[in-house]
């Protein structure tokens, strides 16, 4: 896939996404899956992107699933780290002086830019993630029921 730049508009500023390098992208994979599982978010996900990137997912709805994992954890560093790679109004927001410039009292606007920017780099790795969780889920109910 070619590291084309999404661009999206929230609240009037144009972000721009430049998904990231493989590398990146597995090691932040990593962490996400780790705060789906710990958190224990990673069912509701998957019902929320069941149906692909292509399917008419509910902004609230994928703003609801990334607020719960980054609740969790190393939240403020793993927002951070999320960030990278996006522009808005031009300027690079994981930069310490633009995130502030950016977000200071206007915290929404960064809750409704996070679906962008999971979509433009995770694609489809929630489904995957959440079917994880349930697959996990079922495996351990075997083990708690009656009949063993």
């Amino acid at each position: 896939m070619a590291r084309t730049p999404v661009k999206k508009i929230v609240q009037g500023h144009e972000y721009e996404i430049t998904p990231w390098d493989g590398l990146y992208a597995l090691r932040m994979t990593q962490r996400i899956a780790k705060a789906l599982k710990d958190s224990g978010a990673s069912e509701g996900i998957s019902e929320i992107f069941s149906g692909g990137l292509d399917a008419e997912v509910s902004p609230a709805a994928v703003t609801d699933a990334i607020v719960s994992v980054l609740s969790y954890g190393d939240t403020p560093q793993l927002l951070r780290d999320m960030l990278h790679g996006t522009f808005r109004d031009g300027r690079d927001i994981s930069i310490d002086s633009v995130f502030n410039e950016a977000y200071t009292g206007n915290i929404g606007e960064l809750v409704q830019a996070l679906p962008g920017i999971v979509e433009a780099n995770f694609g489809d790795f929630f489904g995957m993630a959440g079917a994880i969780g349930v697959r996990e889920g079922a495996d351990s109910s075997k083990a708690d029921s009656p009949a063993n």
